[in-house]
């Protein structure tokens, strides 16, 4: 009779830490669709601005190779073999933190406050008064993201663009694990007042005309565990707690037998 009511906390124990965890899936639809199954979702893609000690790529190309060369800070580390997105970020101008850049030849250019698109128009007027038929690239390098928690690959991640949505962030990290909780995403994004934190739910497709849908650089996402995990991992400690009293009383039992 002992050891029943022993056994049974145990058996009670591994029938709850066998329960389904996750019935949460992305961009979740409530209601099935009736008749076209297509539908229309609005976002805007908030413009960023470039602060201080962000970092830009700049190639200024002209009909003459050999005059490129004298714009291009590439020309001084193409013995380094780089290229890509590696090549880039070697390559890549940091922003003073008064907001100005530095281009060979052309000289400094205040950036600060401006989008990708208006510093590439500004340093093209520059170039221009320069030298004639050139064409300027310009490319944000410091798109950042950091991921905790229930993602599959938590770390920092970056990107070669300036558009990420969650889902092309949270695709590159290896997505979710099978305990996350999809409806509840924290973001913690940096202003120049300090940081300020927005909740997301990433199973409902609202999400796709939400405000937040795109990513700011330096953004931290973390996505919170399901309570299930909460209580598995709570379940797991009883149970060693549990196997090492019954295992404790079984051994006393067994010395008392021995010694009738």
């Amino acid at each position: 009779m002992l050891k029943k009511t022993i056994y049974f906390p145990i058996i009670i124990l591994l029938l709850f830490s066998s329960c389904k965890v996750n019935k949460y899936n992305y961009l979740y639809a409530k209601h099935d669709f009736v008749g076209d199954s297509r539908t229309e979702y609005k976002n805007k893609f908030p413009e960023y601005t470039l602060r201080a000690g962000d970092l830009v790529y700049v190639n200024i190309s002209t009909p003459d190779p050999e005059i490129s060369k004298y714009f291009n800070i590439e020309s001084s580390k193409s013995d380094l073999g780089n290229s890509g997105i590696e090549g880039r970020y070697l390559d890549g101008i940091e922003l003073s933190d008064s907001g100005f850049i530095k281009i060979p030849v052309v000289g400094d250019i205040f950036l600060k406050g401006h989008t990708i698109a208006e510093a590439k128009n500004k340093i093209q007027q520059r170039v221009n008064l320069l030298v004639k038929d050139a064409a300027v690239k310009v490319r944000f390098l410091g798109f950042k993201i950091t991921f905790l928690g229930e993602i599959k690959s938590t770390g920092v991640f970056y990107f070669d663009e300036d558009r990420v949505s969650i889902l092309d962030a949270l695709a590159v990290a290896g997505g979710t694990t099978a305990y996350a909780d999809k409806r509840i995403l924290l973001i913690i994004r940096k202003t120049e007042e300090g940081s300020k934190t927005m909740l997301l739910d990433i199973s409902e497709r609202h999400l796709l005309e939400s405000d937040d849908f795109y990513l700011h650089p330096n953004d931290v996402i973390i996505l919170q565990p399901l309570r299930s995990k909460t209580i598995r991992m709570a379940l797991a400690d009883y149970s060693t707690i549990i196997s090492t009293v019954t295992a404790t009383v079984t051994t006393l039992f067994f010395i008392i037998n021995l010694s009738k």
